[in-house]
């Protein structure tokens, strides 16, 4: 998409996709031909602050091109804007139609629309996609919103506009000279220097708020959302945090398995009482996916849309939103409230890239609820600094203390040493010491045995098989392409024994879990994955107690750690009388 420089009423110069738009809305009355992509025009202009004459600018901005190494062979030339200008019928027949302006405002609010994305959203306006621009470029006009490039040039380096990324890009020689190719957030859609972004600015759009008269604050209740006493002080603290019109963050601490998703559904439903914008963000699709139905159950008087990269765009204006965090690099400034789960798991940890899009798509009035079972040490920080609001939900809804994990000094075979031999197992004293604890905990239920590296799944499938051969022994990795199948055989009871990475630490329930972590020693596993695979265990009222046991042959400080986390959870449950007979 390219741009053209005009002259303002005061002298000054700015970029336009459409100078006879810009003819008809401001008596723009002339233009610099032939059009530039926006990033070398805005470098252009961010060097010429004072003010230029016609032939000046022609010239400073072939000085700029050159530098720059641009191939423009035309001759740069001011033209006169009149009704023969280029797209003027179009832009005279869609600057009247404000319905359709209106509309598309709606649908736009707080997103961010590449160029890339015009031809979806054109299908829905049922428009052109050149009559799309031109209507995003009234809107521009109006003050509802901006053009910027895709990259922006930062002194010598790039900046991605939809990621925030200043690292991760690639920089290539072009028609129009130096151009940079964003390689952080490429999983969106290709961007480049050479493109545009659509940004909508925020608090442009007044949208009468639909209140009933005479309503009184939504109040908690444990009979309206059937919660645990737990969850009800959970909640209730929410509702306080909600209110204070100071605190931007609140952390919610739970116990795995403790219902941290519904205890935010109060906060939820009083922000779309006062017509406002939420969403729920996870850095997992199944996570979205898991929540959707969940949101819908309970807010089935509104649209709850998702977006998760596996279906069709949709640009359904909703107050309700579920999204993994790489979607949420399309909005800017678009909501009122954002609950963010696991904020502590893959990719979301630790990438300033999604944190960046976290925050930019928060309003700046808005607040942000992070959800965790393992927090991370920086937003406990934050809590300890008093800038992050805390609640804690230690005890799970049937009522029982976390299994707390025994520490097994036994030290497994070397990862890099056979373990299998011609089809037999190598007689290694301490592999069918394991392998005695294992048969005992096969006797109370199914059991996950997690292990640190891919290569060990299948090792340990191997040696299980040999050592349980009336028992079905499957496994599973991250890459692995029949990781639905073999995880479902597990869950759905046809497996005995399920043999994983850390890719199973989170968001699987199943009856009677046991749980081992071998190699619990290593260097992969810190406190918040010891935690989390412990926390597989229990998670049932029918079966709320097991055994989770952590074999190595030291115990480590994450060892020691995680075990003191889980306890001190307990801990807390039967202060706050949780758990029963407490």
């Amino acid at each position: 998409m390219l741009f053209y420089i005009l002259r303002d009423k005061d002298g000054g110069i700015y970029a336009s996709p459409f100078p006879a738009l810009d003819m008809l809305c401001n008596g723009a009355e002339a233009y610099v031909y032939p059009g530039l992509p926006l990033q070398v025009l805005n470098d252009f202009q961010c060097k010429e602050q004072g003010l230029l004459s016609e032939s000046e600018i022609i010239k400073k901005l072939a000085v700029s091109l050159r530098k720059n190494k641009c191939l423009l062979t035309e001759q740069l030339r001011w033209l006169k804007l009149n009704a023969f200008s280029p797209y003027y019928d179009d832009c005279l027949r869609f600057a009247r139609k404000e319905e359709l302006l209106n509309g598309l405002l709606t649908i736009i609010q707080g997103r961010q629309v590449t160029e890339n994305e015009f031809f979806s959203l054109a299908k829905v306006l049922k428009v052109s996609v050149t009559e799309l621009a031109i209507l995003l470029h009234l809107t521009v006009i109006k003050g509802y919103g901006e053009w910027v490039p895709g990259l922006s040039r930062r002194n010598n380096s790039w900046q991605c506009e939809r990621c925030g990324n200043k690292d991760c890009y690639q920089v290539w020689p072009s028609y129009y000279g130096h151009t940079a190719t964003c390689l952080s957030c490429k999983s969106l859609g290709p961007l480049s220097s050479l493109q545009v972004i659509y940004r909508s600015l925020e608090g442009t759009l007044q949208r009468e708020k639909e209140k009933k008269a005479g309503t009184t604050p939504s109040t908690l209740s444990e009979q309206d959302w059937q919660f645990t006493p737990a969850q009800c002080s959970a909640a209730a603290d929410l509702q306080l945090f909600a209110r204070d019109p100071v605190a931007k963050e609140a952390l919610v601490w739970a116990a795995c398995g403790a219902g941290k998703t519904e205890i935010t559904f109060p906060v939820i439903e009083q922000y779309l009482e006062q017509s406002q914008s939420v969403l729920y963000a996870a850095p997992r699709r199944d996570v979205v996916h898991d929540i959707q139905p969940r949101l819908e159950k309970y807010f089935n008087s509104c649209k709850v849309k998702v977006m998760s990269g596996l279906s069709p765009p949709d640009w359904t204006a909703c107050p309700l939103t579920v999204a993994t965090t790489h979607q949420v690099l399309k909005f800017s400034r678009a909501f009122d409230l954002i609950i963010l789960d696991e904020m502590d798991a893959y990719p979301y940890a630790g990438d300033q890239v999604l944190e960046y899009g976290l925050k930019q798509a928060l309003k700046r009035t808005g607040k942000i609820i992070y959800l965790s079972a393992t927090p991370s040490a920086s937003i406990l920080a934050k809590v300890g600094r008093q800038e992050c609001f805390l609640t804690r939900l230690p005890a799970r809804f049937h009522g029982y203390p976390l299994p707390v994990p025994e520490f097994l000094k036994l030290k497994p075979p070397k990862i890099s040493e056979p373990m299998i031999v011609e089809g037999r197992i190598l007689g290694s004293r301490s592999l069918l010491a394991i392998g005695d604890y294992l048969r005992k905990l096969l006797l109370d239920g199914q059991l996950f045995v997690f292990v640190p590296t891919v290569s060990l799944v299948n090792t340990w499938v191997q040696v299980l098989s040999l050592l349980f051969k009336d028992k079905k022994i499957t496994g599973s990795w991250g890459s692995d392409p029949d990781r639905k199948r073999n995880v479902a055989s597990f869950t759905s009871g046809k497996s005995d024994v399920i043999v994983c990475t850390s890719i199973l630490e989170r968001g699987i329930t199943v009856h009677k879990a046991q749980a081992v972590v071998l190699y619990a020693d290593h260097a992969l596993y810190d406190v918040r994955a010891l935690v989390q695979m412990a926390g597989r265990v229990g998670r049932t009222a029918a079966c709320p107690q097991g055994r989770v046991l952590f074999i190595a042959g030291k115990q480590s400080k994450e060892i020691t750690a995680a075990i003191k986390w889980i306890e001190d959870q307990n801990e807390l449950a039967a202060q706050g009388g949780f758990l029963h007979g407490r």
